[in-house]
């Protein structure tokens, strides 16, 4: 024979269970708080405007650089997780700009790899497409305008939405528990 808990125990524990998985778990499995973006801009291309995503997606994920950037920027970061860890890319949709992203625990650092990943990355798209085209980091990565904190968990939800959520689920089993024990009690008392 099976022992059920009670419904209130139950409703306890499920309710202890979802305010851990909705507001505790999701925040610890993200690192990182701070996003810095520069801007790098191609200009004076010879080439199908079409192909420049391509071939900036295709450089940006190359292992020379990550090697260079934590080398000549002293990141304190192995070359191997840079990116997509520490710094990512992301194309402006219909444009030749690409959004290079630093993401760190900290604020300085976060600028730092955004800076730095992006002048590499010009430098490696200016030698990969000699006479092609001239690339250029047309906006630096600064503290005041592009330092933000994210505070966004797995499921890219803000950690209020998770703690609400979990609070919701929470009282909603406590009620369903509640109103057996009642349902419960008054059919004890009627003869």
């Amino acid at each position: 024979m099976v022992l059920l808990p009670s419904p209130r125990r139950l409703a306890a524990l499920l309710a202890a269970l979802a305010i851990f998985l909705f507001a505790v778990l999701p925040g610890a499995s993200s690192p990182h708080s701070f996003r810095a973006e520069a801007l790098v801009v191609a200009r004076q291309i010879s080439m199908p405007a079409d192909e420049i995503p391509d071939l900036m997606a295709a450089l940006f994920e190359t292992p020379k650089l990550a090697e260079l950037a934590v080398q000549e920027g002293r990141l304190p970061f192995d070359p191997e997780v840079l990116v997509p860890r520490h710094a990512s890319m992301e194309i402006v949709s219909d444009t030749v700009v690409v959004r290079v992203v630093g993401h760190a625990s900290d604020r300085r650092t976060a600028i730092s790899t955004a800076n730095v990943v992006a002048r590499t990355f010009v430098d490696i798209l200016n030698e990969a497409a000699s006479g092609l085209g001239s690339f250029a980091v047309q906006n630096m990565a600064t503290d005041a305008v592009m330092a933000q904190q994210t505070g966004r968990g797995i499921r890219g939800q803000p950690a209020q939405i998770r703690l609400v959520f979990a609070l919701l689920v929470a009282g909603l089993w406590f009620n369903i528990a509640l109103a057996r024990s009642s349902v419960r009690i008054s059919s004890q008392q009627t003869p």
